[in-house]
């Protein structure tokens, strides 16, 4: 099920999404243990609008 944020037992967060084409990664500086991932940009305000209520 992609996209999707996930809240974790640990009280962090997870991101799932569509990996970033080379491309575009290329244009970003990401150390090589990371990922980055796109999520739409709804999702993303969905997310913060759950936030921001709390």
């Amino acid at each position: 099920m992609c996209p999707r944020i996930i809240l974790t037992a640990r009280n962090t967060v997870l991101v799932q999404g569509r990996v970033l084409p080379k491309d575009d990664k290329a244009q970003l500086t990401v150390p090589g243990h990371e990922v980055v991932v796109e999520i739409p940009r709804e999702v993303f305000d969905d997310l913060l609008n759950q936030f921001l209520r709390r």
